[in-house]
């Protein structure tokens, strides 16, 4: 019988050993604390591997909704199976209760109303996973259907579980030495076409555990091939509104600081219409500079008053909307409300980066606003790999639309 502690509660010191102590090729059970915090990893040292309310299993769940001998994990050769052991709230695996089913790396099992992810602990059995063929049938009328969602929810786990995210970056680049001053990460977008998109839309702008973990994942994988780049540079990462009040945020960045060489910053990219005078933002502005992470405020298409708004929580930088930008080399009146916004932003202590900047004259005009960073609008790049990439600072070049290559 392992050492064990029950859950959900957090565990105490005495708590069993985690995955990364045990034994290479060992499975585990991982789970989200509902309060927040790093996630809790069970290995699986002995089978079968009981779970219940009883503190006598090797896992004790403390929830009434668990019954006292719940289910139990058994082990034949390199497959793992789950059993129920009649309950009364059920098991379930990726939604479905079941008798007893097969369990595959990156399955959802559900004893009761507590979520667990399995893991087998075998990189090459995670390497082998492949979606799961599904009857495909459209909805009616060619809309979104349940199967598209199904389908969309599998391989969407398997690039969690591969780490297999494409990572695209943008240059963000200093008008002053036309270096790189920061790049910032990207997914690639999805290539699914018809109810399928939409599918992927209609998962990847839901908040739940899969759309968290992609982004964990997206995050470090982003990290990871920073960690090449000049030690000066910065990176910027997106962070959709709904992730604001996320309690596992602070460890996830705390990790990520931890991966970037030398000075490299962290600065974390939200739509300024997530921005608000809420306690809540409040809170999650004052963790997020305790922790040293830089703040971006994208999509800004206000002026000199939502600047004065912004004085409450300010951003280091401020991602003009690409609305703002489309008639700089021909409007006046534009290029006057620019450099206020400018002149407002600097005023506040956070530099404003201007987007869609192509060609050589509107450089030029972005350096007379005022403006010190700028955005080209087709951008994006894979860095390359990490063996052969290196960051070089060249002139401006208007062949390149002021853009400067990375080699």
């Amino acid at each position: 019988m392992q050492n064990k502690s029950p859950l959900p509660l957090p565990p105490p010191a005495t708590a069993a050993p985690s995955a990364h102590a045990a034994p290479a090729g060992t499975p585990w059970l991982e789970f989200f604390p509902q309060g927040g915090g790093p996630a809790q990893k069970t290995p699986l040292l002995s089978f079968p591997f009981s779970t219940g309310r009883n503190d006598t299993t090797d896992l004790p769940i403390n929830s009434t909704r668990v019954s006292r001998e719940h289910a139990v994990i058994v082990r034949a050769g390199d497959t793992y199976r789950v059993r129920d052991l009649d309950s009364t709230n059920g098991t379930f695996v990726n939604g479905q209760r079941i008798e007893e089913a097969t369990l595959s790396d990156g399955d959802i099992l559900m004893i009761a109303d507590v979520e667990f992810t399995f893991f087998s602990g075998n990189a090459h059995a995670v390497r082998k996973t492949i979606t799961q063929v599904i009857g495909f049938r459209e909805a009616d009328g060619g809309g979104v259907g349940g199967q598209d969602v199904i389908r969309s929810v599998r391989r969407l786990q398997e690039k969690v579980l591969q780490a297999s995210t494409c990572v695209v970056f943008r240059t963000i680049v200093d008008l002053a030495s036309g270096g790189p001053f920061a790049f910032e990460a990207a997914r690639r977008s999805v290539t699914a076409a018809g109810p399928q998109l939409e599918a992927d839309r209609m998962v990847l702008s839901a908040h739940c555990r899969l759309t968290s973990r992609l982004r964990d994942s997206f995050w470090r994988l982003a990290a990871q091939r920073m960690a090449d780049a000049d030690p000066a540079t910065r990176l910027f990462l997106p962070l959709h509104a709904s992730d604001l009040d996320d309690k596992n945020l602070h460890h996830l960045l705390e990790g990520l600081k931890d991966t970037l060489p030398g000075q490299q910053r962290l600065v974390l990219d939200l739509p300024d219409s997530a921005v608000n005078d809420m306690p809540y933002f409040h809170e999650f502005h004052r963790r997020v500079r305790q922790l040293g992470v830089g703040l971006c405020y994208s999509d800004f298409a206000a002026g000199k008053a939502q600047l004065e708004v912004h004085k409450k929580a300010p951003p280091d930088f401020l991602k003009l909307a690409r609305s703002m930008m489309r008639t700089l080399g021909q409007d006046a009146t534009r290029q006057q409300q620019l450099e206020n916004v400018v002149a407002s932003a600097r005023a506040i202590g956070c530099e404003t980066i201007a987007l869609e900047v192509d060609g050589q004259r509107e450089i030029d005009i972005c350096r007379q606003l005022g403006f010190r960073l700028a955005c080209r609008s087709q951008a994006e790049l894979s860095l390359p790999a990490p063996a052969a990439r290196r960051t070089t600072v060249v002139p401006f070049d208007a062949r390149l639309g002021g853009i400067p290559a990375l080699h």
